[in-house]
């Protein structure tokens, strides 16, 4: 029975939550999205540093260009339109990656990242 109370609060907070958001505009929506985005790709890249295992990431080239990768365990190309995967950890993190050209575009999606012109 407490379990039954349990979900049907959640639901009821789902649903207050619901129709307080229902009056949001398009550019309210983008704003909650883009937190979202950014709190999901914060605790992608601190739980994989923080992690002994770590987490295989995906990386995407879709840009026009050979992208390459550099860390500390050496450099990857990723050529047009391909992709790669790389597992960081603790000892060897996201925030230790560094690319070239400068001049193609990253955008993060949790344990992906994707090149573009």
């Amino acid at each position: 029975m407490e379990k039954l109370y349990k979900l049907l609060g959640i639901i009821a907070i789902g649903a207050v939550i619901g129709l307080s958001l229902a009056g949001c505009t398009s550019d309210d929506w983008a704003v909650v999205a883009d937190s979202l985005n950014s709190a999901n790709n914060d605790f992608a890249n601190s739980y994989s540093s923080a992690s002994e295992t770590g987490m295989t990431y995906t990386i995407y080239n879709r840009s026009s260009v050979t992208v390459t990768l550099y860390d500390s365990t050496g450099a990857v190309s990723i050529p047009p339109y391909g992709s790669a995967s790389a597992r960081f950890n603790n000892s060897a993190t996201i925030y230790d990656v560094s690319y070239s050209p400068s001049s193609v575009n990253i955008s993060q999606s949790g344990y992906s990242f994707t090149f573009t012109d």
